[in-house]
């Protein structure tokens, strides 16, 4: 006697092939950290400024437009005067090139300053771009950390690289970001540290597992072999029978279009979140200083970046800060010799931050300019990454904001004009692709765009630091 089927029964068993456990692991593939409202935000903070005649665009506020035709020149400058005294036609966006590709999700700003705080005048510029002037308050990345946190065991994580500590141990020269209540968080400038602490037991790429389509292949079977007995007697008995049979093949067929399509999506091919350590970097010895190796310098700035990319989709974090090389010092691996292994074209021996920073000399400014671009050669890496990793119906880039900072404008610590750039709108919070220019009638407050950025990100700060107001235009 024929199998005999009720519609219930079937609706049973399709909502058992959907909520099998097979599924549990394509859903982790399929959207990593799938997170509907999630928004994250990373802070990247590259010392001594910019090259302001080189960073700016030349034609002034508005649509940004990246002048892919721009040359670096013979004689680069950075003024401590608003930039609207010097832009160049010829030579401005010349530094953002890598970024062309990103353009859209660009918003950059001038006319904030860092001339916040008080004491040392190099080390409050350092604590002004993340505590907008009141260390004691703590660093905006603490502050969002904790409200964006939701279920990630992080609520921020800090890497940093190629830095020596100056004065104290811990000066504030040497890292921007405090707790709240104002102790200085000290760098490692080690981003294989930040690496064991995220991942104490690595990152395992998880591949399709083959069992689960053979499990929904089976189902699959079996549905087309009810259909098919239904189809056979669907015109025996009378109307309300042929009514009743037309319903249990349009419940079949849903079930099957439902099957069909998880089979689809669980041979999708999980993206690569490895972060490639070399095996003895990962051993906790004191005695191996391959961090301090300046010829490691891009090696490790892969790794941090790729470990950032790693805990934002995998929702160990959502909130990170990346800090390259170390403000106020040319000593120990901060030297400036890293840069000598990028095959950047360095003219000469000046080719360390601070003493570039203070060194008019024009091939100095070239070579600071080569540096500058090259930072966003690997920050167009970094959004690159973003962009490609799967999160929900987008990508992890689309609920994402990073931060470009630095503590100064541009040459012998200027505090005016510091390069802000904001990349990525977190879900569609912050407006882009566009440049914008707060004068009004002077430098405004660099915590005047960390607090626009708390109210885009939805944290409920009033006031941060020494804000005086928040930046018209970056929100949406």
């Amino acid at each position: 006697m024929p199998k005999q089927f009720s519609r219930r029964g079937l609706l049973s068993a399709g909502a058992v092939t959907l909520a099998s456990s097979a599924l549990l692991p394509m859903i982790s593939r399929r959207a990593l950290a799938d997170s509907e409202g999630v928004k994250r935000v990373v802070f990247w903070y590259a010392v001594e400024g910019t090259m302001g005649s080189r960073f700016w665009p030349g034609t002034g506020p508005g649509p940004l437009e990246i002048n892919m035709a721009a040359t670096m020149g013979n004689q680069p400058n950075s003024k401590s005067s608003t930039i609207n005294g010097y832009r160049s036609a010829e030579h401005g966006t010349y530094i953002l090139q890598p970024m062309k590709a990103h353009e859209a999700d660009i918003t950059l700003v001038s006319g904030l300053s860092t001339d916040m705080g008080s004491g040392d005048p190099h080390a409050r510029a350092v604590d002004a771009i993340m505590t907008g002037g009141t260390t004691s308050a703590g660093s905006i990345d603490q502050h969002l950390g904790y409200h964006l946190q939701g279920e990630a065991p992080f609520h921020a994580i800090y890497s940093s690289l190629m830095g020596e500590h100056v004065n104290a141990n811990i000066a504030s020269y040497a890292g921007p970001l405090h707790t709240i209540g104002g102790s200085v968080i000290a760098p490692t400038w080690n981003p294989v540290t930040t690496y064991n602490q995220v991942f104490p037991g690595g990152i395992t790429n998880e591949e399709p597992d083959p069992s689960a389509n053979h499990a929904f292949e089976s189902r699959l079977a079996v549905l087309g072999s009810v259909r098919e007995q239904l189809e056979a007697v669907q015109d025996q008995g009378g109307a309300e029978a042929r009514r009743r049979m037309e319903a249990y093949l349009e419940s079949i067929e849903t079930i099957e279009g439902q099957t069909e399509a998880l089979l689809d999506v669980e041979v999708e091919v999980p993206p690569d979140l490895s972060v490639d350590v070399p095996e003895q970097w990962l051993d906790i010895d004191p005695n191996n200083k391959y961090w301090r190796n300046s010829q490691n310098f891009a090696a490790l700035g892969k790794i941090m970046m790729d470990t950032t990319v790693a805990s934002l989709a995998l929702d160990r974090t959502r909130v990170a800060t990346m800090h390259w090389s170390a403000s106020g010092t040319d000593k120990g691996p901060a030297d400036g010799q890293h840069y000598t292994h990028l095959g950047l074209g360095l003219e000469g021996p000046v080719v360390a931050d601070h003493e570039m920073s203070h060194n008019g000399d024009w091939n100095v400014r070239r070579n600071q300019t080569r540096v500058f671009r090259w930072y966003y050669e690997q920050l167009a890496y970094f959004v690159d990454r973003l962009k490609s990793i799967p999160d929900g119906d987008g990508t992890l880039f689309d609920s994402t904001v990073i931060v470009v900072c630095s503590e100064f404008g541009g040459y012998n610590h200027s505090y005016n004009d510091v390069p802000c750039v904001l990349i990525g709108n977190a879900g569609g919070s912050f407006d882009t692709g566009k440049y914008i220019d707060v004068h009004n009638g002077g430098f405004r407050p660099y915590a005047n765009l960390m607090l626009s950025l708390a109210e885009g990100l939805g944290a409920p700060l009033q006031s941060f630091g020494e804000s005086d107001g928040k930046v018209n235009g970056i929100l949406a």
